[in-house]
Order: C-alpha cells, then structure tokens, then sequence
C-alpha cells in the first residue's frame, strides 16, 4: 500500500511540474496597415503556405478594424504559378477570379517576409 501511495504522489508531482513549466502558445494579430481610422491585423495562427508542382501558394485571414471595432474578416490567397505573377483573390470576390498582386502590397509582403520567401518586382508593376 505505501508503495502505491509513493507512487501516486510521483505521478502528482511530475503532473504538477508539467502543468506548471508548460510554455502556452497564444495566437497573436499582428498589425500591418492603417489609414482613414481603419487598420488591418494579419491573423498569425490562419497563416498557411506550401509548393506544388504547379507553384507556391499562401493563405492567411486578416481582420479590418475600424474605430476600434472588427468590421470584418477576410481571407487572403496568394498564388504564383510556375513562371506567372503573383495573384489573389478573396473570399469577398467572386468565385474563381483573381487579381495580379500591385508592388506595395502589406499584406503581401508582411507574408513574404513572415515565411521568408524572396519575391522581386518587374516593372514597378509586377510580383515574381
């Protein structure tokens, strides 16, 4: 029985110490524009990237908040094809239409850099 007791308060120990050392990890808004009262805050925890044989892609969501408040929240999904421009649509636009990426873009770039992918500008008017 004292062993079973020894053994118990173990286990209780090594859980407390566990709970109590564990790091928690917090999703974080990070702010990346503002302008006219409204900001826009790149949602860190609904960013998401990959490549596939047809090219990269990138999807993030990003919160507009105006005079303090969420107006809305938009996805963003940017697409390069192989030796194409960088793209995006959202989910405000309609279904299968996308739109070139104009240089300057925050969004954008913020994603660029957050996943450390490089990109270059043509023409002042183009992503690669």
């Amino acid at each position: 029985m004292k062993r079973i007791i020894v053994h118990f308060m173990s286990y209780c120990f090594v859980l407390i110490m566990f709970l109590t050392f564990t790091t928690s990890v917090k999703a974080t808004d990070i702010w990346i524009s503002s302008s006219e009262n409204t900001s826009l805050y790149v949602m860190d925890d609904t960013i998401s990237y990959g490549i596939s044989p047809s090219g990269k892609w990138i999807t993030v969501s990003v919160k507009i908040v105006k005079n303090n408040r969420v107006v809305e929240t938009v996805t963003w999904n940017f697409s390069k094809y192989t030796t194409d421009m960088w793209r995006y649509y959202t989910n405000t636009m309609r279904a299968h239409h996308t739109t070139v990426v104009i240089p300057r873009h925050k969004i954008f770039e913020y994603m660029m850099h957050r996943i450390g992918w490089t990109y270059t500008i043509r023409d002042n008017l183009w992503y690669y």
